[in-house]
């Protein structure tokens, strides 16, 4: 539903960025959606909602000051998904979980 769009589309992709900020790593790449649009009005719905979603991540992120930073905009990505439509079937691993991982060796990594 739109609450896990919210947070993989955009919460999600944002923390990436503030990791990757405060680590201090000079770039950073994201998959968008061609289309993604922050512009969009606030109670859009489906995929207009999708395409807001990505639109303010990109956004986001663009704001963050990484010295480089890639948006890839690909028109369609094919994948397994659940009967909604709005879940990869794919991704049952814990984000948190995943993310908090890289929070202690990231800057590790760039030394």
């Amino acid at each position: 539903g739109p609450e896990a769009v919210q947070r993989v589309d955009f919460g999600y992709v944002v923390a990436a960025a503030d990791l990757a900020q405060r680590c201090g790593i000079p770039s950073f790449s994201l998959v968008s959606a061609g289309g993604a649009d922050a512009g969009l009005p606030e109670d859009s719905k489906g995929f207009k909602f999708y395409l807001r979603s990505k639109g303010r991540a990109d956004k986001a992120v663009l704001e963050k000051g990484i010295p480089r930073i890639n948006v890839y905009r690909p028109g369609i990505l094919f994948g397994r998904f659940s009967s909604k439509g709005t879940t990869s079937t794919r991704s049952k691993g814990n984000w948190d979980t995943f993310v908090a991982g890289f929070e202690c060796c990231c800057c590790c990594l760039v030394k």
